[in-house]
């Protein structure tokens, strides 16, 4: 089949920049993508535990990944006393943003009762818009996803996870 068979009566953008013209190119849009730890950083994640950090030194993480500990730990449990944690990643197709959407519809299940995860509260003035699922604020700004939390041992910090993304939020590329 040539290509002028092809193209007619076709409309979809792709095939009819494609088929205007033998040598057509498309225009490719490309993002860099910032490691989480340069999104979240060890700064801003120490000014919100208000203590020294140290960062996730694990030799595997994926770049879109950052974990911060408190250098002190806690008596009892000897772990670190606070953990700031983030994910990045850009794109209305990407993992979080499918996440998003499905937790903001209620359509995620707690995979150990197997029964429908709490429910998320809207959070305002953080990015595009955000949720809190009890654990994760989840925040969409433009095409990233930014999904932060914030722990005082193991008790999830709603307030802080807010502080800490409004400040990574700063540090993606526009």
């Amino acid at each position: 089949m040539s290509w002028r068979a092809l193209c007619s009566g076709v409309s979809l953008l792709l095939l009819t920049a494609a088929c205007s013209s033998t040598h057509a190119t498309l225009p490719v849009h490309t993002v860099s993508i910032p490691k989480a730890c340069d999104v979240v950083t060890a700064s801003d994640a120490a000014n919100i535990l208000r203590t020294a950090v140290v960062a996730n030194s694990a030799p595997h993480t994926p770049t879109w990944a950052c974990a911060y500990f408190t250098t002190h730990l806690d008596a009892k449990a000897h772990l670190p006393a606070g953990v700031a944690t983030a994910s990045v990643q850009h794109g209305t197709g990407s993992t979080w943003a499918r996440m998003f959407d499905l937790r903001r519809a209620g359509k995620v299940r707690d995979a150990s009762s197997h029964a429908p995860a709490a429910a998320v509260q809207d959070v305002s003035g953080v990015g595009d818009e955000a949720l809190w699922d009890g654990t994760w604020l989840l925040t969409r700004d433009g095409d990233w996803l930014l999904e932060v939390s914030v722990r005082d041992g193991d008790r999830p910090d709603r307030a802080r996870s807010v502080a800490l993304a409004r400040l990574a939020l700063r540090h993606l590329p526009r």
